[in-house]
């Protein structure tokens, strides 16, 4: 009897991710859950760590003290790595000047929004005044405004942070950021 084409005689399956049809390799069998395509082994592979991180929490937990111990053992080796992979290093410290500075702008943003509640409220007084059931919502209105101040300055940043990037996440975050607050001045 003649073997079917690919490898071995086992059944298509549908690959999770890319949701195209596979042969499974014959040595995992009905085990194996994505095809062979690069990003979906990618996603298969972030997957499962996922998954494993939330079999075992705490795993990763007080560990600096045992890196401690060993870099102590052995001076000179961050310097060392840090000679021979400059292209790292330098990858690294623009991400953490990234992390830093999005970091101070929130921090920023909820300041300016704080400062700002007061003349909001002030100006938003007569409507509630005249709302019904507005004094239900007194007590939680000066922090209605914070909120809604600091989410709409946080969606301003984040269409700038990403419009630095692909021109689809750029798309895909400027249609958010229209929906919901208006066109942004060019």
């Amino acid at each position: 009897m003649p073997r079917a084409e690919g490898r071995g005689t086992s059944r298509r399956k549908r690959c999770r991710f890319c949701r195209e049809l596979f042969r499974p390799d014959p040595r995992l069998g009905s085990r194996q859950i994505a095809c062979s395509a690069a990003e979906c082994q990618k996603a298969r592979k972030k997957q499962s760590q996922a998954s494993w991180v939330a079999r075992h929490p705490g795993y990763f937990e007080g560990r600096y003290a045992n890196t401690r111990a060993w870099l102590d053992e052995r001076p000179g080796y961050l310097a060392a790595w840090r000679e021979r992979n400059p292209e790292r290093v330098a990858r690294d410290n623009e991400r953490r000047r990234e992390r830093r500075r999005i970091a101070a702008e929130t921090a920023a943003d909820i300041q300016d929004a704080i400062s700002l509640q007061g003349t909001v409220s002030k100006a938003l007084g007569p409507f509630l005044a005249t709302a019904r059931s507005a004094a239900i919502q007194d007590p939680i209105w000066p922090q209605v405004i914070t909120a809604s101040l600091f989410g709409a300055r946080y969606m301003q940043r984040r269409d700038t942070r990403l419009d630095r990037h692909s021109p689809a996440q750029a798309v895909a975050s400027a249609s958010v950021g229209t929906a919901l607050f208006g066109e942004r001045p060019g």
